[in-house]
């Protein structure tokens, strides 16, 4: 079912245990194809074409970006990036790409990013040669990994809305997966090779963009306890913020500042309606966040304050 609202919550990056430990795409419908070997078309002709500069046909090997970031003002950089895919509102999706490596230098460069403005899903290669996946603006390193330059590479990132939760995979293994909800925008579908908010972008070649939709993957998967509905107010709010809950399914709650993409205000649920002081708090965007740390079930509410 497609989101028809903005979608703002908190990462969340405790991590339970799954049972899928190898990539599995089964249940998954095909629904593009960016080969990249001759065209920027969608070889099953359901989406439009990606967009590229500066990175020109390779033949076999795909496209190549040079790693020189395209918005900095200097002329010559790269930029290979999908249409708006609105796929990637689907309750389950996975996105795959062949990808390798030019060479490695003592900078970061991402290597497939999902967000053209928030960035909330990617795969990137760390200064000192270590993987890193990308999760709603936030950057994880993975410890004890290694990338090896002029090899070819797949990686795979399977997202489900049901349990929230993303799996990441390298050559068809488990390498992590991050649980929480998307923070993005009804217009943020594009995939990309650029991270924006880094000013980085992958040096290497590019082939084989595959994105794939299904609604039942993680169907039995953690199934978590009926969601509890949240209230705050005032909204907008100056210096104070009340908010309830219906039941007692959630033990914690933070307030997160979008500007800033981190806590502001954190504490304990004492009650079934409590009251947080917003006066210290900068004007601006924020999120509440109610959660239940051990079923890491979650809801959460934008609110304004003056």
């Amino acid at each position: 079912m497609k989101h028809s609202s903005i979608l703002l919550v908190l990462v969340l990056t405790c991590m339970y245990s799954l049972q899928i430990s190898a990539q599995d795409l089964n249940n998954f419908d095909p629904v593009a194809w960016y080969t990249l070997i001759d065209s920027t078309g969608d070889k099953l002709d359901m989406n439009p074409p990606s967009e590229l500069t500066n990175a020109p046909f390779q033949g076999s090997d795909g496209v190549y970006s040079n790693g020189q970031y395209p918005f900095s003002g200097q002329p010559g950089g790269s930029w290979i990036s999908t249409p708006n895919l609105s796929e990637l509102y689907d309750s389950s999706f996975a996105v795959s790409l062949q990808f390798r490596i030019d060479s490695l230098d003592d900078e970061s460069h991402p290597i497939i990013i999902m967000g053209d403005s928030w960035r909330y899903l990617g795969f990137s290669v760390l200064y000192d040669n270590r993987w890193v996946v990308d999760f709603n603006g936030y950057a994880y390193t993975l410890p004890d990994t290694k990338a090896i330059a002029n090899q070819w590479y797949e990686v795979t990132i399977i997202y489900s809305s049901a349990d929230s939760t993303a799996l990441y995979y390298l050559d068809g293994a488990l390498i992590n997966q991050k649980k929480g909800a998307l923070i993005r925008d009804i217009n943020d579908g594009r995939i990309t090779n650029t991270h924006s908010g880094a000013g980085r972008t992958f040096r290497g070649h590019w082939r084989h963009l595959r994105v794939f939709r299904s609604n039942d993957l993680f169907s039995s998967i953690n199934q978590a306890v009926p969601s509890q509905m949240i209230q705050l107010f005032p909204n907008p709010t100056i210096d104070h913020l009340v908010i309830t809950q219906e039941g007692d399914g959630f033990d914690r709650w933070e307030i997160i500042d979008l500007a800033l993409q981190l806590p502001a205000l954190c504490g304990i649920w004492t009650s079934s309606q409590i009251e947080i002081s917003t006066a210290t708090l900068p004007a601006g965007l924020y999120v509440l966040r109610a959660w239940n740390h051990q079923t890491y079930q979650n809801s959460t509410h934008l609110f304004l304050k003056h």
